[in-house]
């Protein structure tokens, strides 16, 4: 059920030489880049490619910040030590980002500061399970 379409990429040869080892027919790719304002007739889109990732590792190199969103009461001292232990056990480059909902609504940001973490499937996975799917996101 993914969206299908077409699309012309334009390399310019600096990105072109620079990226060329992920320029491999049938393989997936994220692309950094730019409209084209080539014009024609077409429906096709048209994009300036700049940068080029492998797919499987744009979760890594994109991300600056693993978010979690939760209520800051007394009731959630047991998630909070949860989301430490994840935490300790998922180290990476990331910044670990609190946003605690106050008892009047209002959302306070806190960095944790001596804490990295991972953006991996998996930790995030674990973190949507304890505190719910829209309350856990990757910022970059």
């Amino acid at each position: 059920d993914g969206i299908q379409g077409k699309a012309e990429i334009f390399v310019f040869n600096e990105s072109y030489e620079k990226c060329r080892s992920q320029l491999v027919v049938d393989s997936k790719v994220f692309i950094i880049g730019s409209p084209s304002n080539r014009a024609d007739d077409s429906d096709v889109l048209k994009f300036i490619g700049a940068d080029f990732f492998p797919l499987e590792q744009v979760r890594h190199k994109l991300s600056r910040a693993v978010n979690v969103r939760f209520s800051h009461s007394s009731s959630n001292e047991a998630l909070i030590e949860e989301l430490k232990d994840l935490a300790h056990t998922h180290k990476g480059q990331c910044h670990l980002v609190m946003h605690l909902i106050t008892s009047s609504g209002n959302s306070q940001r806190v960095r944790a500061s001596r804490m990295r973490v991972t953006p991996a499937q998996d930790f995030v996975k674990k973190l949507r399970n304890s505190f719910g799917d829209p309350n856990v996101w990757i910022s970059s």
